[in-house]
């Protein structure tokens, strides 16, 4: 009975926070958003260019991580996550796209130490991970013509963002096992190798817009839809070059 009653709350809720927001034709105010770091360092730029320019109402609340925060309590319209499957059954999750897992090291690390003929001997290189493992000892998981393949790998540095695990591995450090969409443009330049990609086949991640409600805000649909735009360029993105001037949209923040 609580239950249900709850629910009609939210949704009377709802329905005025959606007849408040069409009483104005373009998006205006305040856009929290979380985005995971990789992600953020090539998007980022964008929006303060490109999306202000075209959304000149709309002011940027930007995170970055790859924790998974608590949208609602955080205040977030929309959170980008980069995940194999979403768990919260509470919240609304629209898939923007998908993105194959991709072992990757650097060419100067594979100069150095070798390509692996096959998946199980990265139990003798040098791996790179996240430190959400909670330890240095995990299982990466692949897959062969005989099933699923589960290889034991030492993570020899671990760090708390994927943008850092990407630095790592192209200074030469290591193997990461990352989605594509994490390292688009470093394999697109050279910086990075994907290497024993018939072990990688058909493992793949979802990118989601989450936002609580059944429909996201004016300024988080626009949000969305300008990020569902945007993906698809990943790979010509360089998150390691300068930036050029700030243009005219950005003097607005200031």
């Amino acid at each position: 009975m609580l239950l249900d009653h709850y629910r009609r709350i939210n949704t009377m809720v709802e329905e005025a926070r959606l007849a408040v927001e069409h009483l104005s034709n373009e998006p205006v105010g305040r856009l929290r958003f979380s985005v995971p770091t990789c992600l953020g360092a090539a998007l980022l730029p964008k929006l303060y260019s490109d999306f202000l320019q075209r959304y000149p109402g709309i002011v940027l609340d930007a995170h970055t991580a790859e924790s998974c925060i608590d949208i609602v309590a955080g205040g977030y319209d929309v959170v980008i996550r980069v995940a194999q499957k979403l768990i919260d059954s509470t919240l609304t999750a629209r898939r923007l796209a998908t993105s194959p897992l991709v072992l990757a090291a650097s060419p100067g690390y594979l100069a150095k130490r070798g390509t692996a003929a096959h998946a199980a001997e990265l139990t003798k290189h040098s791996c790179l991970g996240l430190n959400s493992a909670k330890q240095h000892s995990v299982a990466w998981q692949f897959r062969t013509l005989n099933g699923r393949l589960s290889v034991p790998v030492h993570l020899s540095a671990v760090t708390d963002t994927n943008l850092a695990l990407v630095l790592a591995a192209c200074s030469g450090l290591g193997f990461i096992y990352v989605p594509q969409a994490v390292i688009a443009n470093e394999l697109h330049q050279g910086a990075l190798r994907a290497v024993l990609p018939e072990f990688c086949r058909g493992i793949e991640w979802g990118l989601y817009a989450v936002y609580s409600g059944r429909t996201p805000t004016k300024n988080a649909g626009a949000f969305i839809d300008f990020v569902r735009d945007f993906l698809p360029t990943l790979d010509r993105v360089d998150r390691w070059k300068p930036l050029s001037p700030p243009s005219a949209a950005l003097h607005q923040l200031y």
